[in-house]
Formats: C-alpha cells, structure tokens, sequence
C-alpha cells in the first residue's frame, strides 16, 4: 500500500512539473503586440529617422484618453490627432509605413486612415489605397 501512494504522489508531482511546462510554452510563444506599433509612453521613429510619433493623453470624465502626435527633428509638434481614443475600450494602432514617412492609425472602431505630408503639411487622409503589406499584416494581427 505504501508503494502505490508513493507512485501516486510521485506521478502528481510530475503532472504538476510538466503542466507547469506546457504553461510556460504556451506563454512564451503566445503572439504579443507587433513592436512597431506605438505603445503610450514610447515614441518610434519614422523610416526616414527624421520624425517620431508618441502618444500625448488626457483625462476627461474620469477617462484616460490618448491621441498621436508626430513631431519633427526638434522635438516640435508638426501633427496631433483631432481624435481621442479610449485604449481600454476602443484602441488604436499607431505605426509607421516601413518604406516611407507615412503613419498609420489602426482602428477597429472608426476606420483606418494614414497621415502623410502633402505640400510640406501634415494630412489625415481617410480615402486611402489599399494599405501596403507591413501595415496589411499588422492590422491583420491585431
């Protein structure tokens, strides 16, 4: 009796070791948040290193708002977004293009659209082309 409470306890603690395993595996290959996309309190840099894009925020009626922001080489504001986005309910994907200074605002809830230069200023262009493939498949993973 004393063998088969032995063996008992001993395959417990190996389901526990190996379901401890499979956990960790499952953890450490789950996807995550594609690194290109802005997360508050981050900036990233456009793929000419002469622009970045940051979250600014803002709280009103007890929620925590964000909106992007592109600023120039300086550190000066060339861009703010007219929309707040609640990330906890609605959020918005912030990237920009691989090839070229345009940024990309992902949203499920209002529509993607890209913010590019047009005559030396900053435009939100809703009526966008197809979105090319790194932006593609980032909005897909999301």
């Amino acid at each position: 009796m004393k063998r088969l409470v032995k063996a008992g306890a001993a395959l417990a603690g190996l389901a526990v070791v190996v379901l401890a395993v499979v956990i960790a595996v499952a953890v450490a290959t789950a996807p995550g948040p594609d690194p290109a996309v802005l997360v508050e309190g981050e900036s990233r840099t456009s793929s000419s290193g002469q622009y970045t894009s940051e979250f600014f925020s803002e709280d009103s009626d007890g929620q925590h708002l964000v909106y992007p922001v592109i600023k120039d080489a300086a550190g000066a504001v060339v861009w703010s977004d007219d929309e707040r986005y609640l990330q906890s309910a609605h959020p918005v994907g912030v990237v920009w293009q691989e090839d070229a200074d345009v940024l990309w605002l992902l949203s499920s809830d209002i529509g993607n659209s890209r913010v590019v230069q047009v005559d030396g200023e900053w435009t939100k262009d809703w009526d966008q082309a197809t979105p090319p493939p790194d932006i593609a498949r980032i909005d897909e993973g999301r």
